[in-house]
């Protein structure tokens, strides 16, 4: 069936171990003749070159592509490559501590379906010098994307530095080194010698207090407190502060207000140990309050995706609508929470289901008007992976999208 207008809304999906990015047309989403089927889908863009592979043909490198980052007034889009320009053999072997690399892409030219398959949409692919980057965030003037480097040189340990890129040249302006000490570890994790480095995945930056920028660090069990000018200006002493979560953490996201950053713990590196609980910490004031007693700055635990505490549900990430309300994913238990953060507790839930019963494995998870949009399946075939538009206020699935990537990450509005 023919596709509506592009100019309508979109999300993108980040397709992990397919080394694309899917763009869904969200009106055909929610279309019930489309419900499980790819037909949504108006293109499934590369964003990685070619590489080597162990027999010397070239194949698109996987790249594992893991987030992506909307710029509308520069009309771009950034994907982050969690392995850069790695071949399929090299993640295979190993799926940690590559080079990461940032593909950036013209808007126009990802919405038009004559790209699909092809790298026409990237305007640049841009190395960031780090390894395993996972989260990406624009400063609040666009002018800049940060990016969370996770992982270390080969090592799945290692990671301590945000990348600062200029959007609108797509150049890299310098790596801003967070607290770490001694060696990383070289063991796969969990593993007892982590902790010393503190992996960031998720980022986000807000503009109120002076401009603050957020890590959740999944090596250390805890969250960063930057001052964005610092990072900004590569100036010494920019971190303020490390704020105690009870699992590493994963997605990190700000309330439209300003006033909370909620965040996902997923698991401990060093135990193994895997989370149920959504963190909600007060950033107003935090910049002083957290320099003289981080632990003062965690208002409040919510237990998402089980009602037993011993459960664990492994959430990934968290995304705020515009009206505040709070959603969050649990891989584990395949769920879907909505939160009350004025009174902290998870009021809805729901469990995803997918056509052939196979495990839903959220990990995305983004706000888009009345909808909420969830991106997972597990690691299986090429387009094995799918997409929930749910409505906001019952969670209800009112449209099912296929073939958005293998093992799916995460997913964003357009």
């Amino acid at each position: 069936m023919a596709h509506r207008s592009l100019s309508g809304r979109h999300l993108l999906v980040c397709g992990r171990w397919d080394p694309w990015l899917s763009v869904v047309s969200l009106d055909d989403a929610l279309d019930p003749m489309n419900s499980g089927t790819d037909r949504a889908v108006i293109n499934r863009l590369r964003v990685t070159p070619d590489a080597t592979d162990d027999d010397g043909t070239a194949a698109p490198a996987c790249g594992l592509p893991v987030s992506v980052v909307v710029a509308p007034d520069l009309r771009r889009l950034f994907v982050v490559n969690h392995a850069g320009s790695a071949s399929a053999a090299d993640t295979a072997r190993m799926t940690h501590g590559h080079s990461g690399s940032v593909a950036m892409l013209d808007i126009d030219a990802a919405l038009d379906r004559r790209n699909t398959g092809t790298l026409d949409a990237v305007r640049s692919i841009v190395a960031t010098a780090t390894h395993g980057p996972v989260g990406g965030a624009l400063t609040p003037d666009g002018g800049y994307l940060l990016v969370a480097a996770g992982e270390g040189n080969g090592t799945e340990d290692g990671g301590r530095a945000i990348t600062v890129i200029r959007t609108a040249a797509g150049t890299v302006l310098h790596n801003y080194p967070l607290a770490a000490q001694g060696a990383p570890s070289v063991h796969p994790s969990p593993h007892a010698d982590f902790g010393r480095y503190p992996n960031p995945a998720g980022i986000a930056v807000t503009a109120a207090h002076g401009g603050l920028v957020f890590t959740g660090n999944g090596g250390t069990d805890d969250v960063s407190v930057l001052s964005l000018s610092a990072v900004l200006g590569g100036q010494p002493g920019g971190e303020i502060a490390r704020i105690p979560v009870r699992h590493g953490p994963f997605g990190i996201a700000i309330s439209p207000d300003d006033r909370l950053l909620a965040v996902a713990n997923r698991e401990s590196a060093r135990t193994g140990a895997e989370g149920n609980t959504v963190s909600l910490i007060d950033i107003a004031g935090i910049a002083s309050r957290s320099a003289r007693d981080p632990a003062r700055a965690h208002a409040a635990e919510v237990r998402i995706g089980t009602d037993r505490m011993e459960v664990p549900t492994r959430p990934m990430s968290c995304a705020f609508a515009a009206d505040g309300a709070l959603f969050a994913v649990s891989y584990r238990t395949g769920t879907v929470s909505r939160i009350n953060t004025v009174e902290a507790r998870e009021v809805r839930r729901v469990a995803l289901a997918t056509p052939d019963g196979s495990p839903a494995c959220p990990r995305g998870v983004c706000a888009v008007g009345n909808h909420v949009a969830v991106s997972g399946g597990a690691k299986s075939d090429s387009g094995s992976s799918w997409l929930w538009i749910l409505d906001a206020a019952s969670l209800e699935t009112v449209g099912l999208v296929g073939g958005v990537g293998n093992e799916a990450y995460l997913v964003a509005a357009l």
